[in-house]
């Protein structure tokens, strides 16, 4: 076959392509593919082996809320007219889908996820996910690559610390201080944790990947517990302040009723035998600020009672579908992907070497 007439198969432009030209190429050639598609092939077999196995546990549930009854929550006229404005507060039970990844992505819900308890087999006591991965994990040869190479970079382009944090954290406990350990964590924990929500069935698929099957399924669990835990937390919030207010509006006007039981107690004691009109009309203006006061102390009563009942049924409910499982097969590698993926770009890379090696030889 002539370098000539290869090249000007490779400069046609039009769709009229001599197929023996090509069969008879492949043909001349074809230890040449052979070999190239037989060293990718083995490339293909023996790369699994570099990486550590992983596991996914997979967990589906659907969250649930009960219908609120935002009427319930406001106070009645005789509380609106002693100066109590409590407002109902109508807090919805639908929660969106949307938040669960948005949680999952926080970092409060991170920091409490690298500190969940873990069971390790062959040793006695919990240990955190911390203290896995710092302690007892061995990473694979290719992560030990990576962190060669992480750790060169590191040395021509350092990255400056801020070092104020500390004094920020005297000033507001409320701000997080991530350490430099806790962000790999956290680096690591956004490649192993998936969270998808899907609004139009409602379900929550929380995944956990892990390079132990066991260990899979105890994070899975972790970050299903964590997620509902900082849900409520959520959800509750709002009427948990109005439980508080409803509770201090009700100390108040219990000590105001007492304050009027007892002055129309004592003035009664004294006046037993009433004969002159001013005092008839001292007793009536006690009378009716004890009646008041009673009605407003009676509906504060019932009031805290509904905030109660409000806040236990604010509490969303987690119906299971797909319970946490401990996986029985690696998610990762698969070696038949890497089999195939590798002798497809064998077959592809070896057509592109003939063609290339042919048209520089014209």
């Amino acid at each position: 076959m002539s370098g000539i007439k290869i090249t000007e198969i490779l400069k046609n432009n039009s769709s009229d392509i001599d197929i023996i030209v090509f069969y008879k190429l492949f043909k001349k050639e074809r230890k040449k593919i052979i070999l190239i598609c037989s060293l990718f092939t083995i490339c293909g077999l023996l790369l699994p082996f570099v990486f550590k196995p992983q596991y996914t546990s997979v967990s589906v549930f659907i969250p649930q809320g009960l219908e609120q009854n935002s009427s319930s929550m406001s106070l009645g006229g005789l509380a609106s007219l002693a100066g109590v404005n409590l407002g109902g507060i109508s807090e919805s039970s639908e929660i969106p889908p949307s938040l669960y990844p948005k949680i999952a992505s926080s970092i409060s819900f991170k920091k409490q996820l690298i500190y969940a308890s873990l069971e390790i087999q062959g040793i006695k006591e919990k240990i955190s996910y911390k203290e896995y991965y710092e302690s007892i994990y061995k990473p694979s040869l290719i992560e030990n690559l990576n962190k060669i190479i992480s750790s060169s970079i590191s040395i021509f382009y350092p990255t400056a610390k801020n070092e104020s944090m500390v004094d920020i954290k005297k000033l507001d406990d409320d701000i997080f201080i991530i350490e430099e350990k806790d962000l790999k964590h956290f680096e690591r924990i956004n490649s192993q944790l998936s969270v998808f929500s899907n609004s139009k069935e409602g379900v929550v698929t929380v995944s956990f990947v892990m390079p132990d099957p066991f260990l899979a399924a105890q994070m899975t669990k972790n970050a299903q517990e964590i997620l509902r835990e900082q849900i409520v937390e959520y959800k509750t919030q709002n009427l948990q302040v109005n439980l508080d207010y409803t509770l201090e509006r009700f100390l108040e006007k219990k000590y105001e009723f007492e304050n009027a039981q007892s002055e129309l107690s004592s003035f009664r004691e004294r006046n037993q035998n009433i004969i002159s009109s001013f005092k008839l009309g001292e007793l009536e203006k006690l009378e009716a600020k004890y009646n008041f006061a009673f009605n407003v102390y009676t509906e504060m009563a019932k009031q805290l009672e509904q905030a109660k009942m409000q806040l236990k049924k604010s509490t969303p409910l987690f119906t299971v579908i797909e319970p946490v499982t401990i996986p029985l097969n690696k998610s990762f590698p698969k070696r038949s992907i890497f089999l195939g993926a590798f002798f497809l770009i064998g077959i592809i890379a070896s057509i592109g070497i003939i063609f290339w090696s042919y048209y520089f030889r014209s």
